[in-house]
């Protein structure tokens, strides 16, 4: 019986399916390291390496060569004449070769600062790539959920020809009998004609949503491809908490922010450096001898500004309003984010009810086909009314089929909206 057929194909689908199989689960994980996104998260974490480095460069010392040469228009000179000595003049061209170094003693926590500032920065960018990546879910949801709708639809419509060919058999013989009309047996060959065009069609959509996900995933899906069917979630409670990435985002930039102001506070700190220089050239450190001569110098240094006209207290100010931004931009993504799962659950409970009717609706449509089929054997009603009675059940059952999957579907929504997976979601076996 078609019946009994439909039922036996959903009860042993795990074990009767065969080719490539493939999960939910898997198809997120793809879609996640094919996205472009993926490979940005590896650079991004190399650039915030490069950029933490060279955050200590300051307190390394700091070796510059340099040179110069230069013609005065005047030299120093003393105009003083003294018995026995010539005071020597000086040349108007001189030469310089020398290396300044320096080394910081203290920077008032500056370079730990600059550290802090590149590591958030770091995490912040990460943590946008990981809010690019996470729209892979929905798109994925989308494919999946459609491929998985037209893939059950299919089965139902080969097992519907299946049991046309077994009837039309049937009626072939009573025809060579002379029981039944011609007329019958071609209004069965006519249905499976039609059922074969329908069954193409859905071949067509079948291996679009394959493409799509074959795109989403980077992963090659043929017609042998087989969608395993996800575990039911099980939510019985629109009350979840919300883990999205979007929030691990602001809460990111906010401690970048954070960060920011006290670097700012860490510049007005003072800094203490020793320094030194050593060269040679004409004149050296005595001015009086117009010889080339090698030198050097060393010392001690402080630098602090010490009043900067309230410019770091204006930008720790603009630092604050914008926290004060990423904490309302918090709270309009909540209240977004609240708006379409309460809508989302709303889905989910007229779905309940609808499939609550459908499967009272498939017992009923159920019995009159068998009773058709019955029927049609034994020479009781037309061909006709059989396909007609035989296309409401198949209707009903289709229809109950697209509300699982829709049901499902809404649920996998529900979870990518909230962020939140429950224990019983972590298999897609069912």
């Amino acid at each position: 019986m078609f019946i009994k057929r439909i039922y036996l194909i959903f009860l042993f689908l795990p074990v009767a399916l065969f080719g490539q199989q493939v999960t939910l689960q898997q198809c997120y994980q793809d879609g996640y390291y094919h996205h472009p996104s993926y490979d940005n998260m590896r650079v991004l974490l190399r650039i915030g390496e490069l950029e933490e480095a060279n955050s200590g460069v300051d307190n390394l010392p700091q070796a510059t060569l340099k040179a110069n040469v230069s013609w005065q228009s005047d030299v120093t000179s003393v105009n003083i004449n003294l018995p026995g000595f010539t005071m020597p003049k000086l040349a108007q061209d001189w030469y310089k070769l020398y290396i300044d170094v320096t080394q910081t003693i203290y920077d008032g926590g500056l370079a730990k600062s600059k550290k802090a500032v590149a590591n958030a920065k770091t995490e912040a960018d990460v943590q946008q790539q990981e809010v690019n990546l996470y729209a892979v879910k929905g798109n994925v949801n989308l494919a999946y959920f459609s491929a998985l709708n037209l893939q059950n639809q299919k089965k139902i419509l080969d097992l519907k020809m299946q049991v046309l060919h077994d009837q039309s058999k049937v009626v072939e013989s009573a025809v060579n009998n002379g029981a039944v009309n011609s007329n019958e047996l071609n209004n069965l060959k006519a249905e499976m004609v039609m059922l074969n065009q329908q069954i193409i069609e859905l071949e067509s959509l079948h291996k679009a949503s394959l493409d799509n996900l074959s795109l989403i995933t980077g992963k090659s899906f043929n017609e042998n491809t087989v969608l395993v069917l996800p575990a039911d979630p099980l939510y019985d409670s629109a009350s979840v908490p919300v883990n999205r990435p979007e929030l691990n985002l602001i809460e990111a930039q906010k401690e970048q922010l954070d960060n920011q102001s006290d670097l700012l506070q860490n510049t007005r700190k003072p800094r203490i450096y020793g320094y030194g220089q050593a060269g040679y050239g004409r004149p050296g450190l005595n001015m009086f001898n117009d010889n080339f001569d090698d030198w050097y110098i060393i010392g001690v240094g402080l630098q602090w500004k010490i009043y900067d006209w309230k410019e770091t207290s204006r930008k720790k100010e603009q630092i604050e309003l914008q926290k004060e931004m990423a904490d309302n931009q918090k709270e309009s993504f909540l209240y977004q984010l609240d708006l379409l799962t309460r809508s989302k659950w709303n889905e989910i409970e007229k779905l309940n009810r609808i499939i609550a009717t459908d499967e009272e609706l498939v017992s009923l449509r159920k019995d009159v086909a068998d009773n058709s089929a019955s029927q049609l054997k034994n020479g009781v009603i037309k061909s006709a009314d059989y396909i007609r009675d035989l296309n409401n059940y198949v209707v009903a059952k289709l229809t109950n089929e697209n509300h699982q999957i829709a049901l499902l579907k809404a649920k996998y929504e529900y979870i990518t909206l909230t962020g939140t997976e429950k224990d019983n979601n972590k298999s897609d076996e069912k």
